[in-house]
């Protein structure tokens, strides 16, 4: 009877030893389903290349060595080409990455090179995209940025060849600048673009109150407003209290609600205009607009019980393919109630289901959260699990097979920085699957960090949402990777 005292006591004392006190934690939305302490990292080499075929030979041409990544610390040069990797000739870029990515970082390979007609080897130990090389990448986009600032302080318009200043695009990439890291919020470059673009901004008030292009025939008001109103709370909060009011208050009257004659029967309920004024014939309410002004609502500390973030809930349940009992409601998002870029998915009757799609689903995601639901809500765990299902980065995850636009990669460095907000939402850097984990934000800083271009800056190939504009996809990725960067190692 003694002895099973003594190892009652024990088990007692083991367990209070292995207790810890609850630490105070970032808002989550998924809990960690893993719990094994065993890490491994998918490897990464730092470089951009090239397909190049050579009769019956599979060649890959070296286009971009990311600094200080494992590329740069082995020697490999621009223009050097690959011949094989541990002594297997390559067949594909994407076999030649996935194979780096299932070797794992701190483990080395053998790459067979050629440079200047001598074949050679080198060994890399391959590694994971590091902190100090997110800030070195971050840094060379900041002095490639703060070049193309015009002297009163705004941005050139990303839909014009002449430089005309443009509010949504300084707003844009002043949001991009006032979430970097604090180890360059403190750059002298990053401090004066601010202070140059933020008065800049703030005068550029439409006739509706709101802060848009005044001299565009689509003056972008809601998307310019919100972000503005992100800009000011990230940035100084205290300095701008009076224009974070005036900001939040014009944002809540443009909500279209009973005050404009909407009603809980109009699939615009509840959302923000696209366009200029409340006019039905100019009236486009979608996902993304909500999810700016929605996140700018949460930023700024607008109430939780406002009803504004009860009436956008009403304007998001109905973007989300969510609905008991249908096969075809997968969780994820289209981009309006009537709409998805990505087209029709299923038609059953009167019934139309539209195809969910990743850059949406993220927007959706987050608009939900900045609402204040609760983050067990089987609405926001759908769609949560829907991207990590879908997880991919070569291209915006949903859209068919025939995508004739060309919106799966043409909504890409968009679909990069909605993405990383959201999954940041859940304060890991990892999401499980039936395998094991996958590292969002390794993949994600990994796959964007050899994409930049030597001078700075990130361009999209596909023009047809103006990514191939550097100012825009550059803002993009500087928050894709701002908002990676605290789950790096």
């Amino acid at each position: 009877m003694r002895s099973f005292f003594l190892l009652l006591l024990l088990f007692w004392l083991g367990c209070q030893k292995s207790a810890s006190p609850p630490q105070r934690k970032e808002p989550r939305i998924l809990k960690n389903q893993i719990t094994s302490s065993e890490e491994r990292y998918p490897g990464w080499l730092g470089i951009r290349v090239k397909r190049l075929q050579q009769k019956e030979k599979v060649l890959l041409v070296v286009q971009r060595v990311v600094p200080l990544s494992p590329a740069d610390r082995a020697g490999i040069q621009v223009g050097d080409r690959i011949l094989a990797l541990n002594n297997t000739p390559i067949q594909s870029g994407a076999s030649f990455f996935a194979a780096l990515k299932a070797a794992g970082a701190g483990n080395s390979v053998v790459i067979h090179l050629e440079r200047k007609g001598r074949i050679f080897t080198t060994r890399v130990v391959l590694g994971t995209p590091q902190k100090k090389v997110v800030l070195s990448s971050l840094k060379q986009a900041v002095l490639w940025m703060a070049k193309q600032q015009l002297p009163d302080g705004s941005f050139p318009h990303f839909a014009t060849k002449e430089k005309t200043p443009s509010a949504p695009a300084t707003a844009l990439v002043l949001s991009a600048f006032a979430s970097l890291p604090k180890e360059l919020r403190s750059h002298p470059k990053v401090q004066e673009v601010m202070e140059k673009g933020i008065p800049f901004l703030l005068k550029q008030k439409t006739k509706q109150g709101l802060l848009g292009d005044t001299q565009d025939a689509v003056p972008l008001e809601s998307y310019t407003t919100a972000l503005a109103l992100q800009v000011l709370s990230l940035w100084d909060r205290e300095r701008y209290k009076k224009e974070i009011q005036l900001l939040q208050k014009a944002l809540l009257e443009a909500q279209l609600d009973e005050k404009e004659d909407y009603s809980v029967y109009d699939y615009q309920y509840g959302g923000w205009n696209y366009w200029s004024g409340i006019r039905r014939n100019m009236m486009r309410t979608d996902i993304s607009v909500a999810s700016f002004v929605l996140e700018a609502l949460y930023l700024s500390g607008v109430d939780p019980k406002h009803p504004s973030f009860q009436k956008a809930r009403h304007f998001l349940f109905q973007c989300q393919n969510y609905e008991k009992g249908s096969s075809y409601a997968d969780g994820g998002f289209r981009f309006s109630p009537v709409e998805s870029k990505a087209g029709i998915l299923h038609e059953e009757g009167e019934k139309i289901y539209f195809r969910s799609y990743g850059s949406v689903t993220a927007d959706g995601l987050r608009a939900l959260f900045y609402t204040h639901l609760p983050k067990n809500h089987p609405r926001l765990q759908a769609a949560l699990k829907w991207l990590q299902s879908h997880f991919e980065l070569r291209r915006n995850p949903g859209f068919p097979s025939d995508d004739p636009a060309r919106f799966s990669r043409g909504i890409l460095f968009y679909y990069y920085a909605s993405l990383a907000k959201a999954l940041a939402l859940t304060g890991q850097s990892y999401f499980p699957t039936t395998w094991g984990k996958r590292f969002w934000a390794l993949e994600l800083a990994g796959w964007l960090l050899p994409l930049q271009r030597r001078e700075g800056f990130w361009k999209n190939s596909v023009e047809v949402m103006h990514e191939d504009q550097p100012i825009l996809a550059t803002s993009f990725a500087i928050l894709a990777l701002n908002y990676s960067f605290p789950y790096l190692k």
